[in-house]
C-alpha cells in the first residue's frame, strides 16, 4: 500500500515533467515561430517565392495548418504572383496547401513544380487547384512523375480552367493515350497560348492532336523538341498543322524527320499566314536541304525566323540557288544555317540586313501616314469649327 509520502513525490514528479515538457513545447514553438519568421522575411518586397519542402522549415510546417494557413495569408498580402514547389511529396502538406489557395486566391499567376512525384491523389489536389483558382495563367509540370490515373486527373482540369495561358508537359513520359486525352480536354479550353510537349515520345500518329490544331484559335506556340517524330508518324500532324490559323511559333528541332518529313512540313506550311517563327534544327535535312529550304523560303511571304542547321555539303550549285532564293524573300530576319562562316550564311546576313532594314522603313512610313493622317482629320475638324 502506497504511503502519503510517496504519493506525493509521485504528484510532485508527475507535476515537474509536465512544466518540463509545456516548457519545452513553448521553446520549441518560439523556435518554430522565428523559423516561420525568418522564411516570410527571407523573401520580403518578392513577387516570387521557392518551398522546398526538403527544408527543415517545410517539414515541421507539413503538421502544421495553421501555419500553412499563415503562410498562405501572408502569400496573398504580399501579392506573391510565382511559386516554386520543390519535391513536394507529403500528401497532406499539398491538400493544406491547396485548399488554403483555394480560400485565398490571392495574385498567383505562375505555379511551378520541380521534381515532384504526382500519383492519384497528389493529381487530385493539383487538379482542385487548376479548376478552383481562377487567376494561374501559367502552370508548368515539366520533368516530374505523374501516374497514368493522376495525369487522367490533371488533364481534365484544363478543360475547366479559364484563364490558363502557358502549360508546359515536357518530359514527363506522355504515351499515346496522354496526348490524345490532353488534346482532347485542350480542345475545350480557349485560352491556352503556350503549350510545351517536348521530350515525350511520340511513336504512333498524333491524331489528337491534330484535332486540336484544327480547332484552337488561342494556341500561339507549340514546342515538340525530342518527341521522336519521323516521316512515317507525322502525317496527322501536317493535317493539322495545314489547317491551323493560329500558330506563330513552332519549334520541332531534334526529331528525325529527315527531308521527306520536312518537305511534309514545309508544303503544309507554303500558304500559311500566321507562323512566323519556325525551328527544324537536327531534323537530318541534310544533303538536298538545300533545295528544299530555298524553294519553301521563296514561296512562304510570311515566315521572319527560321533555323535549319542541319543543311549539310553545299557545293556552289547549292549555295547560289539558295541565294536566288533568299533574294526572293523580303519577310526573313532571321535565318540559322550550319556554317556560320561559310559563304551562304554571309549572304544570308546580308539579305536579313536588308529585309530589317526595309521593315524599319516601312514601319517609319507607316507611323509618319499614320501622323499626317490625324493631323488632316484634325485640321478638317477646327476648319469645320
Amino acid at each position: 500500500m502506497l504511503t502519503n509520502s510517496t504519493i506525493l513525490i509521485v504528484f510532485v514528479t508527475a507535476l515537474l515533467l509536465l512544466y518540463i515538457w509545456i516548457s519545452q513545447n513553448e521553446k520549441n514553438s518560439s523556435i518554430f515561430q522565428k523559423e516561420v519568421q525568418e522564411f516570410i522575411t527571407k523573401y520580403k518586397n518578392e513577387t516570387e517565392i521557392e518551398i522546398d519542402s526538403n527544408s527543415p522549415i517545410l517539414k515541421k510546417i507539413n503538421d502544421s495548418p495553421e501555419t500553412i494557413e499563415l503562410i498562405v495569408q501572408w502569400i496573398e498580402e504580399n501579392k506573391i504572383k510565382k511559386i516554386t514547389f520543390i519535391s513536394v511529396i507529403g500528401k497532406d502538406w499539398l491538400q493544406n496547401f491547396c485548399q488554403s489557395i483555394e480560400r485565398n486566391t490571392g495574385n498567383i499567376e505562375t505555379l511551378i513544380f520541380k521534381n515532384c512525384n504526382f500519383e492519384l491523389l497528389e493529381a487530385r489536389y493539383i487538379s482542385f487547384l487548376i479548376e478552383t483558382n481562377q487567376k494561374i495563367r501559367k502552370l508548368d509540370l515539366s520533368n516530374n512523375y505523374i501516374s497514368a490515373e493522376g495525369l487522367k486527373v490533371i488533364s481534365h482540369s484544363f478543360s475547366k480552367n479559364s484563364t490558363l495561358e502557358d502549360l508546359n508537359l515536357s518530359n514527363i513520359f506522355l504515351l499515346f493515350d496522354d496526348i490524345s486525352l490532353i488534346s482532347q480536354n485542350l480542345s475545350v479550353n480557349d485560352t491556352i497560348k503556350k503549350l510545351n510537349i517536348s521530350k515525350n515520345v511520340m511513336m504512333h500518329e498524333p491524331i489528337g492532336l491534330s484535332n486540336y490544331l484544327k480547332k484552337t484559335n488561342t494556341l500561339t506556340e507549340l514546342n515538340m523538341d525530342y518527341c521522336s517524330f519521323h516521316s512515317s508518324t507525322i502525317k496527322e500532324f501536317v493535317n493539322g498543322l495545314k489547317n491551323n490559323n493560329s500558330l506563330i511559333s513552332l519549334s520541332i528541332s531534334s526529331n528525325p524527320l529527315t527531308e521527306k518529313g520536312c518537305q511534309m512540313i514545309f508544303d503544309s506550311l507554303v500558304d500559311n499566314q500566321k507562323l512566323q517563327v519556325l525551328n527544324l534544327n537536327n531534323t537530318m535535312i541534310q544533303l538536298n536541304g538545300a533545295y528544299i529550304v530555298g524553294e519553301f523560303i521563296m514561296k512562304n511571304s510570311k515566315l521572319t525566323s527560321l533555323s535549319v542547321k542541319d543543311i549539310r555539303a553545299l557545293n556552289p550549285h547549292k549555295v547560289s540557288f539558295m541565294n536566288d532564293c533568299l533574294e526572293k524573300n523580303w519577310n526573313l530576319i532571321e535565318l540559322f544555317t550550319h556554317d556560320e562562316k561559310s559563304d551562304l550564311q554571309f549572304h544570308t546576313n546580308e539579305i536579313v540586313k536588308r529585309n530589317q532594314q526595309e521593315k524599319k522603313m516601312k514601319r517609319q512610313f507607316h507611323c509618319q501616314n499614320s501622323w499626317n493622317n490625324f493631323k488632316n482629320v484634325k485640321f478638317r475638324f477646327v476648319n469645320k469649327k
